[in-house]
């Protein structure tokens, strides 16, 4: 039986497709999908024979006034109503009144309704959320150089927070210290703090305790942050805590529009120190609104800080990512040697001095006694011996007097003992020694280009899920590996457009925005994918 030709061709123009797919276009609805190209119709050819998929075929009318078109669909009619679409490749001049369209099939808008996909691994896609710390995948994207911005200090380590610290076996009131539990170790030391401008009371406290014979008692002078006397002898260390505001603001003035920006290693608190210790923490691993460390100190001769994240990566205390700070200075000083000696040694020297002038003058007096017999005796030569043994123990007494004043002169001319190291670099001797945070960003023209990359192309996923070809308002990427699709269409087909999804491939919903990524893309919301193929 005989078929009445009823096949309809509209070859249409300025839809914004490509032949090698890399944009497509979404539709809610076949009517949708059907409403709009048939918007885009140039030329209508009726009642032709039935359309086959072949390559190309004959139209009445002029090659030129086809030029204009890039796309076409057609219908038999005869046989259903479903409409088929295709790419236009070229027009083919036959003759005046007759043209050649050659066509490439596309089967991806054609079975529309009839493909599904199914799971599959995707590479990346766009996502339906956007909230700091929604993807935190790394995409492997050169950053350049960080620049820092808002760096801070632990306060409590600028240079009135500091204090001169003398360890010794003595407290204040020099008296002996006590062996005690100093934040968990045994300490038989007492910390003795002043002020670090309180320069004279140091010196004060070094000369009395040379003259009351403790200065061996002095271990060591050092530079040290304040210890707190009310919790020094407890069985817990020292404790501060420190907080930085999370930093999600403009990159030397760029705006991002993808808050993964906002991640770690693109935007991040950079810890470092003055001797060169530094470590990265990503804000979005800290719980709330701040980035929060606890800050421990030792106490000992070698103080040392160590500031640790708090609730850092489910963490509460984080030991593993802590950050130390130590080399405070250690302090020379000096003992007054004459003080010292005269402390220790004086007393049995003034004893000694005492005994031998009495000793001197006891002779003295026997020789003079002896010469008093003599006279009364008569005795000539007695007289004479008792005289000259007198003088001999007044010229010992000159003797020891003399000697007494060399040793004092001696010990009064001896310089200053010296004690203790003189440490501490140029960043210590300029109050520079501390933590410092400051939030570290990659450059504005590194930012902007990272952006417009995952403007265009999503976030990356790697995993296995159902890609989503409608997560955002505008237009959305999809790339696969190993796509799997499925439904009533020709096996070569489904494999056609499966490929299509693992080259890449964007959805844009709004035909007249194909290839605009100014247009501003929100994401739609939620967390579950969808099999979008209708």
């Amino acid at each position: 039986m005989a078929v009445t030709p009823n096949s309809v061709i509209r070859l249409l123009s300025n839809v914004p497709l490509d032949a090698a797919h890399r944009n497509t276009l979404y539709f809610s609805s076949v009517s949708a999908q059907t409403s709009y190209f048939s918007g885009q119709t140039a030329f209508t050819f009726s009642q032709y024979s039935y359309q086959r998929r072949e390559r190309s075929v004959l139209v009445e009318a002029s090659a030129d006034a086809l030029y204009q078109c890039n796309y076409m669909m057609y219908q038999n009619s005869s046989y259903t109503n479903k409409w088929f679409y295709a790419f236009i490749d070229s027009i083919n001049y036959v003759n005046d009144n007759c043209a050649e369209v050659v066509f490439t099939f596309d089967p991806l808008q054609s079975w529309y309704t009839e493909w599904a996909l199914g799971s599959c691994f995707v590479e990346r896609q766009h996502s339906r959320t956007d909230e700091i710390g929604d993807n935190i995948l790394a995409d492997n994207l050169a950053l350049g150089d960080y620049y820092l911005e808002s760096v801070n200090t632990f306060s409590e380590l600028n240079r009135i927070g500091l204090r001169i610290t003398v360890a010794a076996t003595f407290d204040e009131n020099f008296e002996a210290a006590q062996g005690n539990v100093a934040g968990c170790s045994y300490s038989g030391l007492h910390f003795n703090q002043f002020q670090i401008t309180d320069v004279d009371g140091v010196n004060q406290f070094l000369e009395e305790a040379t003259t009351r014979q403790l200065s061996d008692g002095i271990v060591s002078i050092f530079i040290s942050p304040i210890i707190d006397e009310s919790s020094l002898f407890v069985d817990t260390p020292f404790e501060d805590n420190f907080s930085v505001e999370k930093n999600y603001g403009n990159f030397q003035g760029y705006l991002p529009k993808n808050n993964k920006l906002y991640t770690y290693p693109y935007n991040c608190l950079y810890v470092y120190t003055d001797d060169g210790n530094s470590i990265d923490y990503a804000y979005e691993y800290f719980d709330g609104n701040e980035a929060t460390f606890n800050i421990y100190t030792n106490y000992g001769a070698s103080p040392e800080l160590v500031a640790v994240p708090t609730n850092y990566k489910g963490a509460n205390i984080n030991l593993n990512e802590k950050i130390s700070l130590g080399g405070f200075a250690q302090c020379a000083y000096n003992i007054d040697s004459y003080k010292a000696w005269l402390a220790q040694n004086g007393e049995g020297f003034r004893l000694n001095a005492l005994q031998s002038t009495f000793n001197a003058g006891m002779g003295a007096v026997s020789g003079a006694t002896g010469a008093a017999s003599s006279v009364v005796t008569g005795n000539v030569p007695g007289v004479v011996s008792s005289v000259m043994s007198g003088i001999s123990s007044l010229f010992n007494v000159g003797i020891e007097v003399q000697k007494n004043m060399n040793t004092i002169n001696v010990m009064q001319r001896m310089p200053n003992a010296a004690r203790g190291s003189s440490t501490g670099g140029a960043t210590f001797t300029n109050s520079l020694k501390n933590f410092y945070f400051a939030n570290a960003k990659i450059t504005a023209q590194y930012a902007q280009m990272i952006d417009d990359f995952w403007t265009m192309y999503g976030y990356p996923v790697r995993r296995v899920t159902v890609p989503n070809v409608r997560a955002r308002s505008e237009y959305t990427y999809v790339k696969t590996i190993g796509c799997f699709v499925k439904g009533g269409a020709p096996a070569v087909d489904l494999q056609e457009i499966a490929s299509y999804f693992d080259n890449g491939i964007t959805f844009w919903v709004n035909p007249s925005n194909v290839g605009n990524y100014s247009v501003t893309n929100t994401p739609l919301g939620g967390t579950s994918t969808t099999e979008e193929g209708e």
